[in-house]
Parts: structure tokens; sequence; C-alpha cells
């Protein structure tokens, strides 16, 4: 018996109430060889916003944090359990999809929606997801198990803060800025910098080298308000 070579090939530990939130791993010690099974898995705990309805041909809609779906009549022909649940953070929805690309100008929480795959489904749901930051062209990107966890991009309305985008499945949804728009704005913001600094050293070193012209220019700031006075004088 010290391999557990006799033990039976079922064991049941029964239900465990989990009170901490965190990454619980466990395997198999019997049926691990090192080599040519590994047999091991985890169990992901977390404390986020949550709720679910039912929903069938009459349509309806599920809401948590201000994110949405929402099916319209006859989207579906029989009823299915709708979930959605928002991540507080992306190291709890990465460890959900361990998407290879996940988006890195998110502009929203990440929202799942279950299930993943929609049965009998006939139409396109709605997807809304809060918007906690601004940026140019928005997008709205899913992953599920379909597209290998891989985010596609979606056709997305952004308005009032907030992103829509329409949907036939579940999975992880997320709301993010282009990249290269983002690196476009910077550009100019640098650009725009360097082109106020350049003027600035300029007029300064202009000043300096011509005497008497920094009084000048004070005096006719001074002599504004006069030219002004005696204009409207006239008139």
């Amino acid at each position: 018996m010290s391999e557990l070579d006799d033990a039976g090939t079922y064991f049941d530990l029964g239900p465990k109430l989990v009170t901490q939130v965190g990454t619980y791993y466990y395997l198999c010690t019997r049926n691990n060889n090192f080599s040519n099974r590994d047999q091991k898995s985890k169990i992901i705990v977390q404390s986020n916003p949550y709720s679910n309805a039912r929903v069938g041909a009459l349509g309806g809609f599920v809401t948590v944090s201000s994110n949405m779906i929402s099916f319209p009549p006859a989207a579906l022909t029989s009823p299915v359990t709708v979930q959605v649940e928002v991540f507080q953070n992306a190291s709890g929805a990465q460890a959900i999809t361990n998407s290879p690309n996940t988006p890195d100008y998110t502009v929203s929480a990440f929202t799942w929606v279950g299930p993943q795959q929609f049965p009998d489904v006939q139409g396109s749901a709605t997807v809304q997801l809060a918007l906690s930051g601004i940026g140019p062209n928005v997008q709205v990107y899913r992953a599920n198990e379909a597209s290998g966890w891989v985010y596609q991009a979606l056709d997305t309305a952004v308005a009032n803060g907030m992103a829509s985008a329409q949907t036939n499945s579940g999975g992880m949804f997320v709301a993010a800025s282009s990249k290269t728009a983002i690196i476009s704005v910077a550009t100019v913001l640098v650009v725009i910098v360097v082109l106020a600094t350049v003027v600035t050293v300029s007029l300064v070193v202009y000043f300096r080298m011509k005497k008497g012209a920094w009084q000048n220019f004070k005096t006719a700031v001074k002599n504004v308000p006069k030219l002004r006075r005696h204009v409207a004088g006239k008139v």
C-alpha cells in the first residue's frame, strides 16, 4: 500500500466550503508519472459582482455594475440561464481565459457572459460595457473557447459612457482603445510641446541678443489698453 496500488480508483472528498479568495491547485498523486501522465488542475476563487437570470423567447437582460447583456424577443427559442460576472482586475480574467492576446489599452472592466454558446439562438444579443476611461477608436473585444480564447474585435457603438456591440455567443468581453490611435495622440502632444519649447527658447535668445527689444515689447503690451480706448473713442 506504500504506493496506493491497492487503493480504489475513486475518492469522494465531499463538498468543502472555501472561505478565502485565491487560486487552489490540486493533483492526483497516484496518477502522476511525471513523464507520460500529469493529472492536475486548479480552482480559482474570486469575489466579483455577479448576477444571472432566465431568458427565453420573450427576451430579457442581465445587468451587473452597469454592464449588461440584453436579448430582444425571439432571439432565443428556448430558455437559458444567462450569467454576467464583472472582474475586478485583468489578472482574474486572464486566469480564466489564458488568452494569448489580451488587449493592453482597456477602458472597461473585463466582463464574463455565460454560457459561451447560446442554445437555439436565432438573433443577436447586445453587450453594453460601462467605460472606465476615455480613448480614441474604442472597440468591444470578445474571447471564448470557440475563438481559441483569442480576443476578436466586434462592431462597436460608443455613446453616453457606454460601449455596445452585437454578439451571438458568450465569453469574456472588454472594451479597449486602439494602440495606434493612442500613439498618434501622444505624438501630436509631443510635437506641440516641442514646438512650444522651441518658440520659447527662440524668444529668450532674441531678447537677450537685441538690447532694448524686451523693454520695447513690454512698452507695447502696456500701450495695448490705451490703443483700444483710442480706437473705441474714434468709433
